[in-house]
């Protein structure tokens, strides 16, 4: 297609976005507003024009949208797009360092370590260290050493810093860590882009090569960039300055992962002679949807500002729905369900949007009450189920020897009589070396090891060789077949009678079925380059729209995605915005930005939710309706809101089992003592007692869990 062709297909917004070629672009592009398609049919206006697609450089945030766009662009213009670099930052950074990982001390077949194998690794250094789990928690190391290496803070810096002894505890965890990774030839996902970051600084020429070889760069989701990631971008463009980025500041949801918003605000002052073009016409949403969503979005004070409109149909109004408790209200939510079934919207293009993980046990209870099929996104990462990461874990010391971590997984996977001290005395022998244990089996005769573990170590040692010499020059799929063959592993590990275990079969084969689509595509890929993907795979990359079930997922994994119908569930305060962002004006903006990109999930149905009560530790607490429920004009509501904003609960018939002012009504709660029991209300597992302590204090309890001891008189 030529430029003429690009063009008449696009708005007058989006045409003015693709015809900006030189010099800094900011596009600020409203939800629903054809973001992808402006992006995409940008790159093609580029490459018509006669850029070079080899200078062309797209980043984007998830596997899944890179290779949407890659399609759409090849759809356009043909072959010339598969010369361009497209991916999200971990995978074009990776392909980097790839290249030059010997100026880093790494091999260029380096392991990339994911969360779990991160958190696993700073496990095994506290043990070692022998410092208290209580103090020092595996996952909070991680996220503190996450955020030094995106801050590009090494550990000597750290502990200059450092103003208590625990923190000081945390800089030796920070180097014994980074020293482990090193030993294993192993970066974990913040090295990709810190690692690079710290190459080009390095080396200026290195720098040049890729700023010439990066003339035009495009980023999308730009809002979401953290520090190192507008590092990278200001290193990769600082020599042509042909920087175009697309974002939406109203989107940006992500600042527990350090992403800042000010990247998005202040790039028109960082990029001198920034031309700026707002996508304003919203395509995805009715009226309705747009006016409430855009009502409660204006109360944001940090942000560029857009006017979204939409040429489409009003639309049926929001449906706003109080319920007396989270059961109450799913049962609710899949009542509504089935309405918008029977009216043929298919159960595929609805979705269940909440604010935490935590809300989807009532949801899934309701649902198969209701026999609704339904499936959690985002709940397990495939790539991290157990019986996947072991597999992955025998490809892993394939392509990278000196993987230690993911040799010690296995070793004894399936079980094969390898004793924890044999295991031990290797990975002790090897570290003390800085050597990989399977370069310490070798001379297993002359360590301190069992005669019979050392029989097996060896029986190991030889299957490793067998599979490493049949797997030569074979597919990724025919390697994995190798493995489970050398090693009997579904045999050993599974009862293919146990519904969990064919399950995991199950998981097994699909397995193969990702490997066997990774050699039709590469013709010349390697195990190398399949571990590299799948290392950087996330859950919504494998998410597929399944016509036949609802889809169940927080706000966080809904974003980029759309739906005819939206259930936006537990709307009140303290969890929708949640509880540990009252306090500060910017946590709330983000908070209200989360809810935005809630409602703008929505094409034509959008349903919102709350209860007036809550469940926690078997007390039932009063809960208000969220606030940003209030900012929403009430005429866009189908049913007028008839909430008000009270710490009481709602009064409810009375279904006492105690006599009311009489002294029977007594009875000891085995955390409060001594309490009077007002009234119960509700049956089976939903029914609560409203009580009076000897305190004064006065709540409801759910009497499933309080176990009352009545008081005789």
């Amino acid at each position: 297609m030529d430029k003429i062709g690009i063009l008449a297909q696009l708005n007058e917004k989006q045409k003015e976005a693709c015809q900006v070629i030189e010099g800094p672009l900011l596009i600020l592009a409203g939800a629903g507003s054809g973001k992808t398609r402006t992006i995409t049919y940008r790159i093609a206006y580029l490459i018509a024009s006669g850029i070079n697609p080899i200078n062309i450089l797209a980043v984007t945030f998830t596997n899944k949208s890179a290779e949407e766009m890659k399609q759409r662009v090849q759809s356009l213009i043909g072959e010339r797009s598969n010369f361009m670099t497209m991916g999200t930052f971990h995978s074009i950074c990776s392909r980097i360092l790839r290249k030059h990982a010997e100026l880093l001390g790494f091999t260029s077949n380096y392991a990339i370590y994911d969360q779990k194998d991160s958190i696993n690794l700073i496990k095994k250094i506290i043990s070692n260290l022998d410092l208290p789990k209580e103090t020092f928690k595996p996952k909070h190391i991680k996220n503190i050493i996450g955020k030094l290496k995106r801050e590009l803070i090494s550990p000597e810096q750290y502990e200059k810093s450092a103003y208590s002894p625990n923190m000081l505890k945390i800089a030796i965890i920070y180097r014994e860590y980074i020293k482990y990774l090193k030993l294993n030839n192993s970066m974990d996902f913040d090295d990709l882009i810190s690692k690079t970051v710290l190459l080009l600084e390095k080396y200026p020429e290195i720098k040049l090569y890729y700023n010439n070889k990066f003339k035009f760069i495009l980023v999308d989701e730009y809002q979401d960039t953290n520090k190192i990631q507008f590092e990278l971008i200001n290193l990769l463009s600082d020599v042509h300055n042909n920087i175009c980025v697309v974002g939406d500041d109203d989107q940006s949801i992500y600042s527990f992962r350090g992403a800042n918003i000010e990247n998005i605000l202040s790039f028109d002052q960082v990029y001198k002679n920034t031309k700026t073009i707002r996508l304003e016409q919203n395509y995805r949403s009715t009226k309705n949807i747009l006016k409430a969503a855009s009502s409660v979005i204006v109360n944001n004070v940090e942000r560029k500002g857009k006017t979204l409109f939409s040429d489409w149909k009003n639309g049926e109004k929001l449906n706003l729905i109080e319920s007396y408790s989270s059961m109450e209200e799913a049962s609710t939510v899949m009542e509504e369900v089935k309405k918008l079934s029977k009216r043929g919207v298919p159960l595929g293009n609805l979705a269940i949007l909440y604010r935490t993980n935590a809300q989807s046990r009532s949801l899934e209870m309701a649902a198969q009450k209701f026999q609704i099929p339904y499936i959690i996104v985002g709940n397990v990462k495939f790539f991290e189920r157990v019986e996947i990461k072991n597999i992955i874990a025998y490809l892993n010391i394939l392509a990278n020897p000196k993987d230690n971590m993911s040799l010690l997984r296995i070793i004894n996977v399936p079980v094969r009589g390898i004793g924890k001290k044999a295991t031990q005395t290797l990975e002790f022998e090897a570290h003390h070396k800085g050597k990989s244990i399977l370069d310490i089996i070798p001379d297993i005769a002359s360590l301190d090891i069992p005669l019979r573990s050392i029989k097996a170590v060896n029986n190991f040692y030889s299957m490793y060789i067998r599979i490493k010499n049949n797997s030569k020059n074979k597919g990724v799929r025919k390697t994995i077949e190798i493995i489970l063959e050398e090693t009997d592993y579904i045999d050993k590990m599974y009862n293919k009678t146990d519904p969990e275990d064919v399950s995991r079969i199950e998981n097994i084969e699909e397995l193969l079925n990702s490997a066997n689509e990774y050699d039709i595509i590469n013709e010349n890929g390697n195990i190398e380059t399949y571990l590299q993907q799948v290392s950087l795979f996330t859950d919504i990359d494998r998410w597929k729209e399944v016509s036949d079930r609802i889809n169940m997922m927080t706000v966080h994994s809904a974003k980029g995605l759309e739906f005819t119908g939206i259930f936006v569930v537990g709307a009140m305060d303290g969890l929708f915005p949640h509880i540990i962002n009252l306090e500060s004006n910017d946590k709330i903006e983000e908070e209200r930005r989360l809810f935005y990109v809630a409602l703008t999930r929505a094409k034509e149905y959008l349903t919102i939710t709350y209860s007036r009560t809550r469940d926690f530790h078997g007390s039932i607490n009063p809960s208000i309706p969220s606030r940003f429920i209030k900012e929403i004009p009430e005429t866009l509501f189908k049913n007028k809101p008839y909430f008000k904003y009270s710490n009481s609960l709602p009064e409810e018939p009375k279904d006492n089992i105690f006599e009311t002012n009489s002294d029977n009504n007594l009875a000891i709660h085995p955390v409060f003592g001594k309490i009077r029991v007002i009234k119960t209300l509700g049956n089976g597992d939903q029914k609560r007692a409203y009580i009076h302590l000897t305190t004064g204090e006065k709540k409801w309890i759910l009497l499933k869990y309080a176990k009352l001891t009545r008081m005789e008189k």
